[in-house]
């Protein structure tokens, strides 16, 4: 194997790692929506911060949930109460081994 192609085998893990090991979902619900922080496969420590704001005809909600997934889990999974016509907005700040990650977000409009 040429040093071109070892580096890019070498490489192709790091470059997919960042959002391949985080999923963030927001569905709707009967009555409000789902929200769902999830690490897969991760064996690493990571440490995150969940801001989630519900914005709706009797104004503005917000909420913080922050803490530390070790392994392979779901540290988030909540229900709450959005009337329709709400904007939820999730965003997801996270570090793994101490290095900060891309930032996600995701909107849904109920």
């Amino acid at each position: 194997m040429n040093r071109a192609a070892w580096l890019l085998t070498a490489l192709l893990p790091l470059a997919g790692g960042a959002f391949g090991s985080v999923e963030l979902e927001l569905q709707p619900q009967a009555g409000g929506a789902q929200v769902r922080l999830c690490f897969p496969g991760e064996a690493t420590s990571v440490s995150y911060e969940l801001l989630l704001e519900m914005r709706g005809p009797a104004g503005v909600a917000r909420t913080r949930q922050a803490g530390e997934a070790r392994g392979d889990g779901c540290p988030v999974l909540s229900r709450f109460g959005v009337t329709p016509g709400s904007l939820l907005r999730a965003t997801l700040t996270w570090q793994r081994q101490g290095q900060v990650q891309p930032v996600i977000e995701r909107l849904l409009q109920l």
